[in-house]
């Protein structure tokens, strides 16, 4: 593929997903590397648990220590 191969070329995009695309202007591969994003998430900033509130969208390291593996029942 080219640069300028259309959108509709790539594989799994189908026309509902074109059209979105075409209307912010991506009708190309390259319309599509190149579109900046509206608004991102930086998950660089690692914020303490303790300095967190409800609403917040942080990011927090930890450590897992314990794994169980568990089935759940199916309702009937």
């Amino acid at each position: 593929m080219r640069l300028t191969t259309p959108i509709s070329k790539l594989p799994k995009v189908g026309p509902v997903y074109i059209k979105r695309l075409e209307k912010l202007g991506i009708v190309k591969i390259v319309d599509l590397l190149t579109h900046p994003p509206r608004r991102f998430l930086d998950f660089r900033r690692i914020t303490e648990i303790k300095h967190t509130r409800i609403g917040d969208i942080v990011t927090v390291k930890g450590v897992l220590t314990f794994i169980k593996n568990q089935s759940s029942k199916p309702d009937g």
